[in-house]
């Protein structure tokens, strides 16, 4: 009998015991979940203020830099005072100054000015008229606004009528010049660019972000659909909104329904847990008062164990699994919690480093031995290179592998490179800054200058015995502080420029580059392009000699990449500056076919395969212009007065009033059908034959300036060096000189 009542009450006593115990395990799990959420709350409020001040931070700057290059560059200070859609060299080097505004930031996707006044912009792929440009109606809808700055909502940009548009935020500045009234200049960011600046710093997988514009319109996300005009995809959400754009940052994790779920099932425990112990405590006061001591003993146990909530609902049939499952998840929640902490530390590593090659902010030596430990940064060493290794042929690289195996030959790039450098004593810190690039930063205890060159080249080597794609290193000079990493860093890049010229698979240092100074050779680029888009005009059958040689001279000089794509776009602007013929049965071949080189100009690698590229395009631009001119009335007789004047150019009288007195075809119809059948002018075509016959004799022969200034039909030497100086770039003798000297170094190194 006693064993029966005996196990008949611990049976009792367990089970209220068990549902105590449930109840407070359950109470306590809903106030951490409580207090869980708020901490992510926070967390998601800081991660949102950090991608806010990081997109602010490189906005600012751009607009900053922009800001500085209106009141200081005397390029864009000469188009404000002299700025016409007839100046061409005007226009010109604003294209070149815009053009370098825009490569100094990633984030820039173009620029244009608009002068209202003259109603045209130059961008950095066209200048036309205001009305036809293609982005005329978002210049319309800016013009009548009062703010100096303005940084526009989401929009699709739209340049060109045969290309799609890009979606981009535009910063617009007026000129802060009282002279020059109404100039806007508009630098469009594309978002794409600013979602992978946001990747590059932040993962993802714990927290999502959506950025949206002062209009509500969600146009970054780190999701794949961006449709929604909604933020209601977390239950734990913070949204900041910019000071600076008014752009709205929305930050949060974990599903609604989840929570709400979990929230809801926690509820209904309580009140069930909370009906069973009021049921216990009467049954037991009236019961035992024996077992309440060792009863409540055991729930103020239960109760100081330390317990991270989890947000996730338990599951179990009875109570003995139910709080199974609560230890389980407090174990999980606070494995999830430490790898928050690891993949923060990771962050904030690759953001050290990017600040530190870039330059964007002051590093002390203090701050950078604390993150040794910290953020296990390599220790810090007297001397520090910059390198940057760089996939040849990317295009080719990514068709070839699947992306896991291109994560894999990345990662075999970097530690192969790191090997190296540790057999020779040094530390490498590396990290992917494109899809194709790398930065290494390499340091040495002593200056190791040699042993840099040696182990980069033993680097080259292997990649080249090992791998099936080659790569090309550029490799900046020493730094010997922490502030002159950046410099390093950007010297390494202008090497990397030089590819384009030099060639893939190799190694350059920026030394070696600088010993090159290709820019004094950049007014006969000019010179030698000009004659190119003449002679195609013109239907002279040498363009293709003159193409060829343009090519080569290139090569031969060794520029960089950027300065051959300026080149060649100043070669297309000689085409879309001129007033041609038009093409009667290819009305559109002309304009597609220089919009299709500038596309080109853009994704090219090697100079080689450009050469082939424009190549075609142009064959197939010389045939329609020859074809559509056989059709003008006027071609046989402009043709013979061309003949005409190429055989007398150096006859003093030769004038348009000469050859209306020959053909009768009178002065302005000859000056206009010249000016359209060979896209230059009369006075211009006369000067560029004199010139080059005065090169000739500058070069081959000893005759006097003055002597062959009469020779082409100048009346003396002043006259002549002035239009010559305008031509050429340099004075008559000052060509010869260099010609000259030229020719004997050829003649040495042969």
């Amino acid at each position: 009998m006693g064993k029966t009542w005996f196990f008949k009450t611990l049976l009792f006593n367990l089970s209220i015991l068990l549902a105590v115990g449930a109840f407070l395990l359950i109470l306590l799990f809903y106030f951490l979940m409580k207090q869980n959420e708020d901490e992510m709350k926070h967390v998601s409020a800081q991660y949102a203020i950090q991608v806010m001040q990081t997109v602010d931070s490189k906005l600012q700057l751009i607009d900053q830099e922009v800001l500085k290059e209106l009141v200081t560059s005397s390029e864009l200070n000469n188009f404000l005072a002299n700025g016409a859609k007839d100046q061409f060299y005007v226009n010109y080097l604003t294209v070149q100054e815009i053009l370098r505004m825009k490569e100094s930031y990633s984030l820039i996707d173009s620029i244009y000015l608009v002068h209202p006044k003259q109603d045209y912009v130059v961008s950095t792929s066209t200048i036309q008229s205001l009305r036809q440009y293609g982005d005329y109606s978002f210049i319309k809808n800016i013009r009548d606004q009062v703010s100096p700055v303005i940084w526009s909502n989401a929009r699709c940009f739209l340049e060109f009528t045969n290309k799609g548009c890009t979606d981009v935020v535009s910063l617009v500045r007026k000129y802060p010049s009282p002279s020059a009234d109404g100039i806007y200049v508009v630098v469009n960011i594309s978002t794409n660019s600013i979602n992978r600046l946001i990747e590059s710093f932040y993962d993802f997988k714990l927290h999502e972000i959506q950025i949206s514009d002062r209009s509500g319109k969600t146009f970054l996300s780190s999701k794949k659909d961006i449709s929604r005009q909604t933020t209601d995809f977390k239950i734990v959400m913070s949204t900041v909104i910019s000071p600076y754009t008014g752009w709205t940052v929305a930050s949060g994790s974990e599903n609604q329904k989840v929570v709400s779920a979990a929230k809801m099932l926690t509820n209904i425990w309580m009140i069930i847990g909370l009906i069973l112990v009021v049921f216990g405590s009467v049954v037991m006061i009236f019961s035992t008062r024996k077992q309440y001591k060792p009863i409540q003993n055991i729930f103020l146990r239960i109760s100081s164990v330390p317990f991270f909530g989890s947000n996730q609902h338990l599951s179990g049939k009875n109570d003995l699994k139910l709080i199974e499952s609560a230890l389980n998840l407090m174990i999980e929640k606070s494995s999830q919690f430490q790898l928050l902490l690891e993949e923060d530390s990771h962050l904030r590593k690759r953001q050290f480093f990017h600040d530190l090659i870039e330059g964007t902010r002051i590093i002390t030596q203090d701050e950078w031995q604390e993150n040794e430990i910290r953020l296990q940064v390599p220790k810090l060493l007297k001397y520090q290179w910059s390198v940057i290794v760089e996939i040849d042929r990317f295009h080719h690289f990514s068709e070839s592998y699947s992306l896991r195996d291109q994560n894999l030959l990345r990662f075999t790039l970097i530690q192969v490179f790191k090997e190296i450098v540790e057999s020779y004593e040094g530390t490498i810190w590396s990290d992917w800054i494109s899809p194709n690039q790398f930065c290494s930063m390499i340091q040495f205890n002593t200056s190791q200058a040699d042993s840099l060159e040696e182990l980069v080249k033993r680097f080259h080597n292997w990649s080249n015995h090992n791998l099936k794609f080659s790569i090309t290193i550029g490799v900046g000079e020493q730094a010997d502080s922490i502030g002159a990493i950046s410099e390093s860093y950007k010297e390494a890049k202008i090497a990397i420029q030089f590819k384009a010229t030099i060639g893939v698979a190799n190694v350059i240092s920026y030394n070696e580059v600088q010993k090159m100074d290709n820019r004094k050779y950049f007014h006969d680029f000019y010179g030698r392009l000009q004659l190119l888009a003449q002679s195609i005009w013109i239907q002279d059958e040498e363009w293709k000699e003159k193409f060829f040689e343009a090519f080569l001279k290139m090569k031969e000089c060794r520029i960089s990449r950027d300065d051959v794509a300026r080149l060649l776009l100043y070669f297309i602007s000689q085409f879309e500056h001129q007033e041609p013929v038009k093409l009667h049965d290819h009305p559109l071949e002309y304009q597609i076919r220089l919009d299709k080189m500038k596309v080109q100009i853009e994704q090219y690698e090697e100079i080689e395969q450009l050469q082939n590229q424009f190549y075609l395009e142009l064959s197939e631009l010389y045939k329609h212009i020859n074809a559509d001119r056989l059709q003008g009335k006027h071609y046989h007789l402009i043709r013979e007065i061309k003949a005409y004047i190429e055989e007398h150019f150096t006859d003093s009288n030769l004038s348009l009033e000469l050859l209306n007195d020959k053909y009768g075809i009178g002065v302005k119809n000859l000056s206009k059908l010249f000016k359209d059948e060979f896209g230059v002018n009369f006075i211009d075509y006369v000067t560029e034959l004199r010139i080059e016959q005065a090169k000739t004799f500058l070069i081959e022969t000893d005759k006097t300036v003055q002597e062959i200034a009469e020779e082409v039909a100048y009346s003396g030497a002043v006259a002549f060096g002035r239009v010559f100086k305008r031509v050429v770039g340099v004075s008559p003798s000052t060509y010869r000189e260099r010609m000259r000297l030229e020719t004997r170094k050829h003649i040495n190194s042969g």
